[in-house]
């Protein structure tokens, strides 16, 4: 079946999705599981590939940046490299923009993306052994929360966070604290600067002794109350070239509040949903990793106290939804079959939500007339060089 299902994919990826949704929820093996994943991944980044931003969205800015690239020759790209913060960004930026449709990184960066998520899940999978059911439902709250338009299209904080993930995972679960983890862990900030605040937290933790308590509630809170000092903090890396723009950047973010809509509420309710898996997973698993979700505790705490600062609670709380997706698993498959079912109920009503907003972004932001004008019977290929 998987040979047939993958002839039907590549001549009509869009019509056969719905085979390969089903066959990705039916199939129990994990290695043939992966490839159906690989799949929606591929299917993921043809819709990202006919994806129109507008001008409020960071991906019309990375658009504007590519086009410039595009004419720089390889000398003048590396002089203007050194002038530049985010240098990973940047050589991501600049090897897009040569090719002849720079739309092609949005392809290209949701294959990463969703890479890095599917990695992280499976490899919990061997850990934990959940039940196919179980597992479906993560994967399906898994791409419900990870929006497609707001996080994907924000490239550079969307692989700097997932780049993390990688790294805080293979350190934190699998106890790979190789040279190849602290590289992960040095190029987040090369990647978005703010994954720096990530890698800060990542030695707190360590100080903290695997403590999350009242008291460090109160720290970050104490924090939260005082801007002058969070941007004084992050003035203190101005003089590394790579963070001279981090003491702009956390004083524009703090002062950019865009109000509670619709999509943040979610996000929030899906925040206080994820507080209470994980201090009953770590209050009631015998071998819960509490280093772990002490540090997703840290990463949503924030998000919460600077709720006021929708640009930085925002981040903190899509970053931290994401970095509970192992323990949500554990929490799922220590519940007993009552309680399964009504926690079955909270993720799929979540996921509901969060699959409408994306829906509803998508619906408007897609160039149809391109994708759908024919594309019903086009084939990958076709599909990604028309637009």
């Amino acid at each position: 079946m998987i040979i047939l299902f993958s002839v039907l994919f590549f001549l009509f990826p869009i019509l056969s999705m719905p085979l390969i949704l089903l066959a990705f929820f039916n199939e129990k093996k994990i290695r043939y599981k992966k490839y159906y994943a690989f799949l929606i991944a591929v299917f993921a980044g043809i819709l990202l590939f006919y994806f129109i931003p507008d001008s409020s969205k960071d991906l019309y800015r990375y658009y504007i940046i590519m086009n410039r690239l595009s004419i720089m020759s390889l000398n003048n790209f590396i002089t203007y490299l050194t002038s530049r913060v985010e240098p990973l960004s940047n050589i991501y930026f600049y090897v897009f923009s040569k090719f002849s449709s720079i739309n092609i990184i949005m392809f290209a960066t949701t294959l990463i993306s969703y890479g890095l998520i599917f990695y992280v899940l499976f490899e919990h999978q061997k850990k934990e052994k959940l039940a196919n059911l179980d597992f479906n439902i993560i994967t399906i709250f898994a791409l419900s929360v990870f929006y497609l338009v707001d996080d994907i299209t924000g490239i550079r904080f969307c692989l700097g966070r997932l780049i993390f993930f990688v790294a805080l995972y293979l350190d934190m679960y699998k106890n790979k604290r190789s040279i190849s983890t602290l590289i992960l862990y040095t190029i987040t900030p090369l990647i978005h600067s703010s994954c720096l605040i990530f890698v800060i937290i990542r030695v707190i933790i360590t100080l903290l002794k695997n403590k999350y308590n009242i008291k460090t509630f109160l720290i970050l809170w104490f924090v939260s109350l005082s801007p002058t000092f969070i941007i004084k903090f992050a003035n203190t890396f101005s003089n590394i070239p790579l963070f001279s723009s981090l003491g702009s950047k956390a004083e524009e973010y703090l002062s950019l509040n865009a109000g509670f809509y619709p999509m943040f509420i979610l996000q929030i309710i899906i925040m206080f949903f994820l507080f209470f898996v994980l201090l009953y997973t770590r209050k009631h698993k015998q071998d819960s990793n509490t280093k772990y979700i002490n540090f997703v505790l840290i990463v949503l705490t924030i998000g919460l106290l600077f709720i006021k600062s929708t640009s930085i609670s925002t981040r903190f709380i899509r970053a931290g939804i994401i970095f509970s997706l192992p323990i949500l698993m554990e929490f799922i498959k220590m519940l007993k079959i009552k309680n399964k079912c009504v926690a079955y109920i909270v993720i799929i009503l979540l996921s509901s939500a969060s699959l409408l907003f994306q829906i509803s972004h998508l619906t408007v932001k897609i160039s149809y007339g391109n994708l759908f004008d024919g594309g019903l019977l086009k084939n990958i290929f076709s599909l990604l060089s028309d637009n």
